[in-house]
């Protein structure tokens, strides 16, 4: 009987008829590559995304759950990959990143036709603010801003990746204080948690 050793496979959702399951396998790339695997057939074709550094976070489907648009996937920030039935959703998303830059913009759903859709834009010091896509009418309207705490009051998150002790890649945030401008040392708060997959800062 063939073991595998913990966490090889990671399942993450089906598409809407059940036919395939999506999921993450560390079979073959320690990073993880996100492959679908065929419930009728019991097997899984070739890697779909494997990237070159981070983790894979998540499948993106169309709003029928049918057609796999894109994967995103996280170093310091979260990056998108996107698929040929993808392209027009990459295109929006640039579009949104251009229109906010240094902003995460997320989409968190749509109206059936994916003409209207309801997005999240945040950052390190913004905890997100939502908006309503009209496509159709070139619109976008704030809907609510999660906390009313002005930016400007918040520290940033400066990624910062290290190297263990067995050679892996750590990546790591550092928020300095106020204080830290002064030049004056500061105490330090080292908060190490979570692993080796899926549990993280963001």
């Amino acid at each position: 009987m063939r073991r595998f050793p913990v966490h090889v496979y990671q399942s993450l959702n089906f598409n809407c008829d059940g036919r395939f399951l999506f999921l993450i396998s560390r079979e073959e790339h320690d990073l993880g590559a996100l492959h679908a695997f065929d419930t009728a057939t019991l097997a899984h074709g070739p890697a779909l995304f494997v990237p070159e550094e981070g983790e894979i976070l998540s499948p993106i489907m169309s709003r029928d759950g049918y057609d796999l648009r894109g994967v995103s996937y996280e170093t310091e920030r979260v990056h998108y990959h996107w698929f040929e039935k993808g392209a027009d959703r990459g295109k929006l998303q640039k579009s949104l990143e251009a229109a906010f830059p240094g902003m995460d913009v997320q989409f968190v759903s749509f109206s059936d036709n994916e003409r209207i859709a309801f997005i999240n834009i945040g950052s390190d010091r913004e905890a997100g603010v939502y908006f309503v896509l009209d496509r159709d009418k070139g619109s976008l309207d704030q809907f609510e801003r999660v906390r009313k705490v002005p930016p400007s009051l918040m520290r940033p998150m400066e990624p910062v990746t290290y190297t263990a002790r067995d050679g892996v890649k750590i990546q790591s945030y550092l928020t300095r204080p106020w204080s830290s401008e002064s030049g004056r040392p500061v105490p330090m708060i080292v908060n190490p948690h979570g692993g080796p997959f899926g549990v993280r800062d963001s």
